[in-house]
């Protein structure tokens, strides 16, 4: 055979002879000759800037308005207490002249009894101005009343029953008041001032949850064998938040939390064998949240908190089926995005009181996600959404403000 002929024979059938390429080739070649890109988007970076200096800008200026009116009571309280004072004192004085205009005075011409009937008048007036104090303070005290502290007043003006008249009898009543008085006064320094004590509070909370996977590509086939072969799982979040209230109904919630998604992927790879792997999709985000009170009742409020969840972190492990049908280790090939990212947040929370300083609530909530999580080397679109409930405690931390 002639060595052209040898060389056609070759070329003919080498002609149309083709070699697979092996599994996952484009993608580690497309990895090793580009850089990855991170950070955050510039509008991302804007919005949580502005975001963080209305907020802090809500909290100096709700402070300053809270804290005017108080003072401006407090000054006015004590111009009608020194008034008061000034009253009785002048009336007290005024003692034998008083009495004299006094409606049957004229029957007793005896110093002595005139002065012992204005000192049974004066105290019988004390007896009933301490009993509408008494009053009015007790439902003030149950509800502001610190833990281990228990007002004592037990103490009771004996009722004026058999018309004695005498001075010790007088004097004794006078000096009892004047004590219940004073008792109910340091009562009252003890109690939190309303306004401002229970600004902060610390929640925690535990979340079940469970994940929507969006996925879409180009490829149609391939975005088939993705849904078919990933089945969400049930998830959890866990984590801690401090409350500000700004006002009596807006409050701001930001803290720390770890979030974990579970997925089961199942499928049968190009050279026929199954493969199957338990997935795991770890975050730690930082939630910066407004809430609003739209119900207030004797137990019960209803808020509805909304915000941004700022994913500062994220780990994953696992498999996925590559677009050829080969496994891919999600984690040593870098298939997900581990760059900051956000989440939009909306939840409505029911809050029912245990006792003055601790909540129970629930919170039904939803997670948004804005971008896509999978890297832009790879020919597919992935987001994972949340819906949960969130069960905690709340605790308010009072703090005790004494009258200025």
């Amino acid at each position: 055979m002639k060595e052209k002929e040898f060389d056609n024979l070759i070329r003919t059938r080498l002609k149309n002879h083709e070699s697979p390429v092996p599994a996952g080739m484009w993608e580690r070649i497309t990895i090793k000759g580009k850089k990855r890109k991170g950070g955050l988007t510039p509008r991302l970076y804007l919005f949580a800037i502005t975001f963080l200096l209305i907020g802090v800008a809500g909290i100096f200026y709700s402070s300053y308005m809270r804290d005017k009116p108080n003072k401006d009571i407090l000054s006015i309280e004590r111009k009608i207490t020194k008034s008061s004072n000034k009253k009785n004192l002048t009336r007290y004085n005024s003692k034998g002249d008083h009495s004299l205009n006094t409606p049957g005075a004229e029957k007793y011409e005896d110093p002595a009894v005139i002065d012992n009937l204005y000192a049974k008048s004066h105290t019988k007036n004390l007896v009933t101005k301490t009993d509408k104090r008494r009053k009015n303070l007790a439902p003030v005290q149950e509800k502001f009343k610190p833990a281990g502290h228990v007002a004592n007043n037990s103490k009771r003006i004996p009722d004026d029953t058999n018309n004695n008249t005498s001075d010790s009898v007088i004097k004794k009543r006078v000096n009892e008041t004047t004590a219940v008085e004073s008792e109910s006064a340091d009562n009252a320094q003890k109690i939190p001032v309303e306004s401002g004590s229970d600004k902060f509070s610390v929640e925690l909370f535990m979340s079940p949850s469970v994940p929507v996977n969006s996925v879409s590509s180009d490829n149609k086939a391939y975005e088939q064998a993705l849904k078919k072969s990933g089945a969400m799982q049930l998830s959890y979040t866990i984590g801690v938040k401090i409350g500000y209230s700004i006002s009596k109904r807006l409050s701001a919630k930001t803290g720390v939390q770890y979030s974990q998604v579970n997925q089961k992927m199942s499928f049968t790879d190009s050279a026929g064998n199954n493969s199957t792997s338990n997935n795991r999709y770890r975050n730690i985000g930082v939630p910066l949240v407004l809430g609003y009170k739209i119900v207030a009742a004797n137990n019960l409020d209803v808020y509805v908190n909304t915000g941004i969840i700022l994913n500062v972190a994220s780990k994953y492990k696992g498999t996925i089926p590559s677009a050829s049908g080969q496994p891919i280790d999600i984690k040593n090939a870098n298939v997900y995005n581990t760059n900051a990212s956000a989440d939009f947040y909306l939840g409505i929370n029911l809050s029912k009181k245990m006792n003055s300083r601790t909540d129970f609530f629930a919170e039904p909530w939803m997670n948004y996600r804005f971008k896509n999580m999978v890297s832009h080397y790879y020919s597919f679109d992935q987001k994972i959404n949340t819906l949960g409930v969130s069960l905690g405690l709340r605790y308010r931390l009072y703090k005790n403000e004494m009258p200025r």
